[in-house]
């Protein structure tokens, strides 16, 4: 069925030709012409207020998106969505809004709405919120044969000057995708080798909830830091792509820039579907963008207050006893070597893998008991020995792989695992080895993931919880609990398909996983791996992974610099994450330095978690200096609320700096590691300047709301600020 817009002058004319015949063509020309004129519809529909401005034109099309402060536009004149749809064999082709018929209402001076015919009709409302422009869109499937799949929305395309933008998205908690957008999208070759249409479109893309932490992206002036807010404020958690495209254009050499998001409603004929709001807003800098997602996310994020042993820890040493290929690094009568060395280097906790028969990535769901050892009586003595000496002890599981070779997946696992299209397993596989090549070449296990759908799935794996604290240990960590589960298209689950809620799903679970735990000790700790605020608030910590700490660009001031930014960290505070990836003696102080000053407590993995911190001494030393600052202002730099560089003035640019708050006291974290020597000033107004203490070659004095500070290489120093 194809929806029809009628020209509001088509039924003036039909009434108005009777007259016109009786009378002269000439006259007939004159009404028609005069007619035409009192009626005629504005060709650009605006909405506006003090801080921005959206234009619609009557094709439906973006034609200004403005930052009223300082004139930024964005928008460059293009369509705000695309759809996919499937007919036949045929799985993907494009229907654009050029193929419909458009009608644009403006219904008050801060809503407009504009409707879409044709086989996909699209209603969208956009209204203006504060600093926001709040798109809400209802797609329909008004064909006969067809399946919408995708609906790509909102985009802005023809995105003016990329290569003066970068992209800032969420993977890993935050960090810049890029700094330049017409390099990443625009002039890549094979960025997909054969395996899609180059030529049509280079495309970046990432899913959330996934490996991106939130749901929202920034685009960014990388001389200004003005930026473009997006966001889809959507509480269902179903996948989102967030696609950037280097669009070809017939005739143009240079490729025009769109980016926006992706939702897969697979509408079949006659279902329509409704979408929350998302969010379009230009604002000062990123951190303006962020504090409109906490304030959309307050009316479902309900934070935890996490157990006292982690609040109270500078970090664990993460070791794997017995690994995929049998070997075994650590047997349970090292567990006083391994407290030994940890508390040289101020490290209290042990987080232990591969603590069962199989050995870590093997044989999951089992866990069998290490019978060579003594089992699990024998883990429970050492971990109470091990706490008698002051440390605490984590137990480690996989929350959602199933070995394929084990009798729980030949038995159930087969059953209630997620499937893709055509009713096959989604398969994992983690090819760890030795001194051969072999395992990692050709690999050793095989897995497939645990539909978070299953409620005996959650029942095991609540078991798995019972048994690590029956043997005493401080907490549970369930591994990539955190991280995408695989979109499932097995009907017999129960849940729609394609299950695109299947991240919902494992929020659901996870808050009676935790639930569970702490109705059994209050004083665990539950931990997971992967940022998400879609699973994070029901974690007492979250093992982070791809941290960024590696230095990979310039800043305009010559400084090198990592890819991170606090992204999450400024958006949820509340949430205690980790350091990860300093595996040996290599570049230890500058990267210990940031993760004081990003507030994460140390993953020590050396050698990827075959060897405790003695085996790198220099790590060692520096994580025991470290630590009587974590111990000396935990209350603010652990365990305070991370304000990143709100709140201070800062004079040099050219270094690193962070603030925390907690009750009236204010932290300021300073370090650099490019120069011999770097000077800086702090203000921090309405403070006053109480104390200093640091590591490394600096000096620092302080009066009233400023303090100033000279740092030698490597050097990092805390000030401490009461407010008045």
């Amino acid at each position: 069925m194809i929806e029809t817009f009628v020209h509001p002058n088509f039924w003036a004319r039909i009434l108005i030709c009777p007259f016109l015949v009786l009378n002269s063509i000439y006259l007939c020309a004159s009404a028609a012409d005069s007619k035409e004129n009192v009626l005629e519809q504005p060709s650009v529909f605006v909405i506006e207020n003090d801080a921005l401005s959206l234009k619609i034109d009557d094709k439906g099309k973006l034609v200004s998106l403005k930052n009223k402060a300082t004139n930024t536009d964005y928008a460059g004149g293009g369509d705000l969505w695309r759809i996919i749809y499937s007919k036949g064999d045929v799985l993907e082709n494009e229907y654009l809004p050029s193929d419909a018929p458009v009608k644009v209402n403006k219904l008050s001076d801060k809503h407009l709405k504009i409707a879409y015919g044709g086989d996909f009709p699209v209603e969208i409302d956009c209204t203006l919120d504060g600093k926001q422009i709040l798109f809400k869109p209802a797609i329909k499937n008004a064909s006969k044969n067809l399946i919408l799949r995708e609906f790509q929305f909102p985009f802005i395309k023809n995105l003016a000057f990329p290569e003066k933008y970068g992209v800032i998205w969420s993977y890993s908690g935050g960090s810049y995708a890029h700094r330049n957008m017409r390099d990443w999208v625009g002039r890549t070759n094979h960025v997909t080798l054969y395996m899609a249409e180059d030529y049509n479109a280079f495309e970046r893309c990432e899913v959330y909830p996934g490996k991106l932490a939130l749901n929202c992206f920034f685009i960014e002036d990388f001389n200004t830091k003005e930026a473009l807010y997006a966001a889809s404020y959507d509480e269902s958690f179903q996948k989102t792509l967030h696609l950037f495209r280097g669009r070809a254009v017939p005739g143009k050499f240079a490729r025009e820039i769109d980016a926006g998001f992706v939702k897969y409603p697979y509408l079949k004929p006659g279902q329509e579907l409704s979408y929350p709001s998302y969010a379009i807003a230009p604002v000062k800098n990123w951190r303006e963008g962020a504090k409109l997602y906490r304030q959309w996310a307050n009316s479902w994020y309900k934070p935890r207050k996490p157990a006292d042993s982690i609040l109270n820890s500078n970090g664990w040493q993460r070791l794997i006893a017995k690994h995929q290929y049998g070997k075994r690094f650590f047997n349970y009568t090292d567990f006083p070597k391994i407290l030994k060395d940890g508390l040289a280097a101020d490290i209290d906790t042990l987080f232990l893998f591969g603590w069962f028969n199989e050995g870590h990535d093997a044989g999951y769901p089992h866990y069998s008991p290490d019978t060579e050892q003594g089992g699990d009586e024998a883990l429970k003595k050492a971990i109470s020995q091990f706490q008698k000496g002051g440390g605490k002890v984590i137990i480690y599981y996989n929350g959602q792989l199933i070995d394929r070779a084990t009798d729980f997946y030949k038995n159930k696992g087969k059953n209630i695992c997620i499937k893709v299209p055509g009713g096959s397993e989604h398969i994992e596989r983690y090819m760890f080895g030795g001194p051969g090549t072999a395992l990692r070449a050709f690999g050793n296990k095989t897995f497939v993931t645990a539909c978070p759908s299953s409620t005996e799935w959650l029942e095991l794996l609540k078991k798995l919880a019972d048994r690590a604290l029956d043997m005493g240990a401080d907490g549970v960590f369930f591994d990539q609990l955190g991280y995408q589960s695989q979109v499932c298209w097995d009907e017999s689950h129960g849940h729609a398909v394609p299950f695109m809620e299947v991240m919902g799903a494992k929020r659901k679970m996870l808050e009676k996983l935790r639930d569970h735990i702490k109705s059994r000790n209050p004083n665990a700790t539950f931990g997971i791996e992967w940022l998400s605020d879609c699973t994070s608030e029901y974690a007492d910590y979250v093992h982070n992974v791809d941290v960024h700490t590696d230095l990979v660009f310039r800043d305009k001031y010559g400084v090198m610099r990592t890819r991170y930014v606090p992204l999450y960290s400024y958006i949820f505070p509340e949430t205690i994450t980790t350091d990860r990836q300093i595996r040996d003696d290599t570049d230890v102080k500058r990267r210990v330095n940031l993760a004081l000053l990003r507030g994460w407590r140390s993953d020590v993995e050396i050698y990827r978690c075959r060897a405790t911190i003695a085996q790198a001494p220099k790590y060692q030393a520096y994580l025991k200096e470290i630590g009587r600052l974590r111990d000396k202002y935990r209350g603010l730099i652990l365990n305070g609320t991370f304000r990143d560089i709100d709140l201070v003035e800062c004079s040099n640019p050219r270094i690193d700096y962070s603030a925390f708050t907690n009750g009236d006291k204010l932290a300021i974290v300073a370090t650099q590691s490019h120069s011999k020597s770097v000077d800086v000033g702090f203000k921090v107004a309405g403070y006053d300047f109480e104390e200093s203490d640091g590591l490394g070659k600096y000096s620092s004095e302080g009066a009233k709301d400023s303090a100033s500070l000279s740092l030698g290489k490597d050097a990092v120093v805390v000030l401490i600020f009461k407010k008045r």
